[in-house]
């Protein structure tokens, strides 16, 4: 079952090893940007997002297991998908999608 969560910054390492895997899939198929994406942390990636972004931030969990996350942000009232991500053995479920939907709305 699908569960999609707000998720508060106090909980925000809740999302951080996939982030970490989606950094790492950028590092492997990034050719212009490998220095960047090898330099940047979860917590510096996070305190930039915070300092200049209103964000809201879903975990999605699938029987208990957080699986997928996404980061929206609003700004002078522009709204962005800053990051999402699907851990491999749980795309093609609807996780993503959800996550997706959620975020724009």
């Amino acid at each position: 079952m699908i569960k999609i969560s707000s998720l508060p910054l106090s909980k925000l390492d809740t999302i951080k090893p996939l982030w970490q895997a989606l950094n790492n899939v950028h590092l492997s198929n990034s050719t212009l940007w490998k220095d960047h994406f090898s330099n940047q942390t979860f917590e510096q990636r996070f305190e930039k997002l915070v300092k200049h972004k209103h964000l809201l931030i879903r975990a999605g969990s699938i029987d208990n297991t957080t699986c997928a996350y996404s980061v929206a942000s609003i700004k002078d009232g522009i709204g962005e998908i800053d990051s999402i991500f699907v851990d491999e053995e749980y795309r093609n479920t609807g996780i993503g999608l959800e996550l997706l939907e959620q975020s724009i709305q």
